[in-house]
């Protein structure tokens, strides 16, 4: 008969024996439950000895902590064939809460209720390290805490290091849904007026003596200036580009100047440029999802800029000659390397600053092409094979306040049907 060791507070340990194992030690199975009395232990104790005996409940032969588990997990196949940007966030999260929270429990001490008690620690204020941010976790990202603890669980239980998922008798924490923030059609003209305004500020900015430049060489000089409008160039192009194809940020950025045709106006997206801490930057031959491209028409007018700042790029490069990096990006390094993603969503922040525009990111951006062109009633098929979604119900689940918009401008063009001069 199986053992009961009551622990207090409703928690009990139950050992059961079948036999002994080929290596003649005991074959035992050991769980940690709770129940409200002796007599309700009793009884889950009688059917998790049964179910172990009749081989429903694995053995678990040695007391696994969670650090054994993560030990092991980076030893796996999945593991190594993950991208490092998806390393990177999941090393951070077992960093910073995950192996601090569990790293020495013995995997089968950890128990349901543990889990809820972590992802209500994760909504509290000052759950963050960032003593700047006092704010709580987002939903997102206490969501995330939950689906990497119940995929490394789900690992344990093959592995045979649990007998069970506890996190399978924990709701999954919902995601609250917030509308996606984005420009309406007035502010995206503001934003190219700006844009305007920051090439004629920079020309009348390089005709003036600048005191940095003092004590350099005339080619040293000449660098410099030429950087400052090549920049300049490259962010107005990147602007462009971002709302008329509505790329993510690695998208745009990892486009070859070969994937754009200016005769056709066609444009290719099929490979993603990134940046981690660990493996610097990396182009990935393939898009989100593991999508392998997405194809489009440009506008005219996106093309014209494109084509202006080739020709900056053309001349910068013949600038630094020798210290110029091929490498054939669309958008670049100053030295013509691979960019930092991260450096265009710096530059963004500050000009809009800058100019007073209301904030948004880079990725709200896109958030904007593909608002404005359902606004404009674009069939949302279209939209979704532009955005790179994999079918219409992911375009209109984060869009939906959009269509709401349209239902009530469908209403007002409906409404002149009945003041029609005449109408009865």
């Amino acid at each position: 008969m199986a053992t009961i060791k009551d622990y207090g507070n409703g928690k009990f340990r139950i050992v059961a024996s079948n036999g002994r194992r080929h290596d003649g030690k005991p074959n035992r199975a050991s769980w940690t439950i709770e129940a409200k009395s002796m007599k309700e232990a009793e009884k889950k104790a009688v059917e998790l000895e049964y179910e172990f005996k009749h081989g429903k409940k694995k053995s678990i032969s040695k007391k696994y902590s969670f650090n054994d588990l993560i030990n092991e997990w980076r030893k796996s196949d999945r593991y190594q064939q993950m991208s490092p940007k998806t390393i990177e966030r999941y090393e951070g999260m077992l960093k910073h809460k995950l192996i601090p929270a569990f790293g020495v429990w013995p995997l089968v001490d950890i128990r349901p209720l543990d889990i809820m008690h972590f992802i209500a620690s994760l909504r509290k204020p000052g759950a963050r390290l960032d003593i700047n941010n006092q704010n709580p976790y987002s939903d997102k990202t206490i969501q995330g805490y939950y689906i990497i603890l119940h995929s490394l669980f789900d690992d344990a239980v093959r592995w045979e290091m649990m007998s069970e998922n506890v996190c399978d008798k924990v709701d999954k924490p919902s995601i609250k849904k917030h509308k996606a923030k984005f420009y309406e059609e007035e502010q995206i003209d503001r934003l190219l007026e700006c844009l305007d305004l920051e090439g004629k500020t920079l020309e009348i900015s390089l005709k003036k003596r600048n005191p940095n430049h003092r004590g350099k060489s005339e080619q040293e000089k000449r660098e410099l200036m030429e950087e400052r409008r090549y920049l300049y160039h490259m962010h107005k192009a990147y602007v462009y580009l971002a709302l008329a194809s509505a790329g993510r940020r690695s998208e745009v950025c990892g486009l070859d100047w070969i994937d754009i045709n200016f005769d056709t106006t066609y444009m290719i997206m099929e490979k993603t440029l990134q940046y981690t801490k660990s493996a610097g930057k990396f182009s990935r031959p393939y898009l989100k999802n593991g999508d392998t491209c997405k194809s489009m028409f440009l506008p005219e007018a996106v093309i014209e800029i494109l084509k202006e700042y080739k020709v900056e790029q053309e001349q910068y490069k013949e600038i630094l000659g020798d210290k110029w990096v091929q490498t054939g990006k669309v958008f670049t390094a100053v030295n013509g390397d691979l960019i930092n993603p991260n450096n265009i969503s710096l530059w963004f922040k500050r000009f809009l600053k800058r100019y007073e525009l209301p904030y948004i990111t880079l990725h709200e951006v896109r958030h904007t092409s593909i608002s404005f062109m359902l606004m404009q009633n674009v069939p949302i098929e279209v939209v979704a094979e532009r955005a790179g979604h994999r079918d219409t119900s992911v375009t209109s689940g984060i869009y939906g306040h959009v269509f709401e918009e349209n239902k009530k401008k469908a209403a007002q063009t409906i409404e002149k049907m009945f003041t029609i001069k005449g109408a009865v």
